[in-house]
């Protein structure tokens, strides 16, 4: 029963890899896959936050998963999981949208890496809190059968 769940968190992980990959390229200075003009310090300190999130996301869920660093308690890695892997989903979801909107303008439309990079956080973010709400249920379960 637990290793459907344990693979999930390990895919989740392993496909965090590319966005914050990604990411972390552009929070160092990389401006490969971004539009002309949006290297500012405000995109600098968002690439932070988005890198931090998807760490903080792929560690509770594979602790939550495989349940080490027992001395650890479980809110931390549970509120790690579910809070981070929110902000990546939705996140990466509402840029997602935003990307497909047409535009006008050849400068304006999405280059092809900025939107396998949003794509690929809001699925991400999906499979890690997937994991979180099975190790909910199934904690809310064993609760239920105690006597």
């Amino acid at each position: 029963m637990r290793s459907p769940y344990r693979a999930v968190a390990v895919v989740g992980a392993v496909l965090a890899s590319f966005p914050l990959a990604a990411r972390l390229y552009w929070l160092c200075g990389g401006s490969a896959g971004l539009r002309d003009g949006e290297r500012t310090a405000d995109v600098q300190v968002l690439e932070g936050m988005h890198v931090a999130f998807l760490a903080a996301a792929a560690a509770g869920t594979l602790l939550l998963a495989f349940r080490g660093g027992r001395a650890l308690p479980v809110p931390a890695p549970l509120a790690a999981n579910w809070i981070c892997s929110a902000a990546t989903a939705c996140w990466g979801g509402w840029m997602l949208l935003a990307l497909l909107l047409p535009a006008d303008d050849p400068a304006d439309r999405p280059t092809t890496l900025l939107t396998l990079t949003y794509a690929g956080q809001m699925t991400v973010g999906l499979l890690l809190a997937s994991v979180g709400a099975h190790f909910l249920a199934r904690r809310s379960a064993a609760v239920r059968t105690l006597p």
